[in-house]
């Protein structure tokens, strides 16, 4: 009868199949490094499952390649903390050069008022010369001097009262008025309006502002 057990392969595959039977692996301990904490494993296959190896608690980022996650973070933190260092030097920049605009057109305005005022005291000092000139020379006659100061007050008005262009042409015409009433022979009560028209000019080349010299 075992023969023909033997004989239908029935006894010898039970005999094969323990012979063949693999004895079970040894348990194997791996420290898992992945993560913020590091983690006992005994099974390998536990490796591929992030949640049965870490705590969800413990690590909040149970995601595959973790340090890879955290340098993309670093490098997006870095590399948007350049972006606003740069954003507000553009913009500071861009102030600046605002500010910098303004102060050159103010300093064009300026200086073409400042050479517009360079120009019209030249032009005064030059006709002031002339006067000088005629009046040293003593070729000109009151109405001459009174002539020459007119068209400088006319063209120049505010040059004519700020530097006080009306002490000079007093000071010209000085010596021609007081040759036209000399004291030995000039009676006011009996000539009052001796000179009136040709001294009548100088009313206004010697008043500035509201008053005169």
């Amino acid at each position: 009868e075992r023969a023909d057990l033997e004989a239908a392969g029935i006894g010898t595959e039970r005999r094969t199949g323990a012979s063949n039977a693999t004895p079970a692996p040894a348990k194997m301990t791996v420290i898992d490094m992945r993560g913020s904490q590091a983690h006992v494993v005994t099974d390998l296959r536990k490796l591929d499952k992030p949640g049965a190896a870490r705590n969800e608690a413990e690590d909040e980022d149970d995601i595959a390649f973790p340090e890879l996650q955290h340098n993309l973070r670093l490098i997006v933190d870095l590399a948007e903390a350049e972006i606003q260092t740069m954003d507000a030097k553009c913009r500071h920049e861009k102030d600046t050069q605002t500010l910098l605009r303004r102060e050159s057109e103010r300093l064009a305005v300026d200086s073409e008022r400042i050479e517009r005022l360079a120009d019209s005291l030249d032009a005064v000092l030059r006709l002031a010369e002339k006067c000088e000139v005629s009046a040293q020379s003593q070729g000109a006659t009151l109405e001459d001097l009174a002539t020459m100061y007119g068209e400088m007050k006319a063209h120049y008005p505010h040059e004519y009262a700020t530097h006080g262009v009306h002490r000079l042409a007093m000071a010209h015409a000085h010596p021609l008025v007081a040759a036209m009433f000399p004291k030995d022979a000039y009676d006011p009560l009996a000539e009052p309006t001796r000179g009136v028209e040709r001294l009548r000019p100088w009313r206004d080349l010697l008043c500035v502002g509201d008053g005169y010299t």
